[in-house]
């Protein structure tokens, strides 16, 4: 399974940002002012595998949040740190 992990300049770790029995998929962004990512999780939550979710986790601690509740193939493109776009291409 693939995870996110917190380290620091030197390589240690610091944190782990997600765990469990899912995928976490590419990083979408980077809140760094609000210590956050965005990134896709697949197989979480019983939704096909196939079909991935938004989700967001601070940087610092572990645990996530469900950013977009739609399953499917889901583009989010952030305009700002304000402004999110998301678009539903598959349900």
């Amino acid at each position: 399974m693939g995870h996110y992990y917190h380290y620091d300049g030197d390589g240690n770790l610091k944190n782990t940002i997600t765990s469990g029995k899912w995928n976490c998929g590419h990083i979408v962004a980077i809140d760094t002012l609000g210590r956050e990512i965005y990134f896709y999780g697949y197989g979480n939550e019983d939704v096909n595998p196939f079909y991935y979710r938004v989700y967001k986790a601070n940087i610092d601690k572990e645990g996530l949040r469900l950013s977009v509740k739609k399953t499917g193939s889901i583009m989010l493109i952030f305009c700002s740190r304000d402004v999110i776009m998301l678009i539903l291409i598959h349900e």
